[in-house]
């Protein structure tokens, strides 16, 4: 008997090649993304339609993944909810995670740090990629 992981893997085998499987499948991750940040900050559907000037049932159509969004309305829901957009193409070869970590607060660097520039504010920045092949090969 075939178990059920194997059945769904040889049913979707390719698919990630499929353009219109792709589409659906970064309508819904946006789909769920959304609604996690409105059940955190406790908004409506309603209420984001008041937010980004737009219906309720436009908002709906969101979760039904029947719409096929502009990156200016990514942008537009994004803006309501205080929430920031990142995309990120990688080679197939390599694996994307994703880890969601606290800002670091701003630095304060006093003018004569920089030939008597006035005070310069600065945030730390963090950037990385992995992959397994590099990590190997250290």
């Amino acid at each position: 008997m075939i178990k059920q992981a194997e059945w769904f893997a040889e049913m979707t085998r390719g698919y990630d090649r499929d353009p219109e499987y792709q589409t659906e499948y970064l309508k819904l991750i946006f789909g769920e993304e959304l609604g996690k940040l409105m059940d955190q900050q406790h908004v409506s559907q309603a209420e984001l339609a008041r937010r980004i000037g737009t219906s309720r049932a436009y908002i709906t159509r969101i979760f039904r993944s029947n719409f096929n969004p502009t990156f200016e309305t990514i942008a537009k829901l994004a803006i309501a909810l205080d929430g920031e957009i990142s995309i990120h193409l990688h080679p197939r070869e390599t694996e994307v995670r994703w880890l969601e970590i606290p800002k670091e607060p701003e630095v304060q660097i006093p003018g004569n740090w920089n030939a008597g520039a006035a005070t310069t504010t600065m945030r730390p920045i963090v950037s990385g990629v992995f992959n397994r092949e590099s990590a190997s090969a250290a």
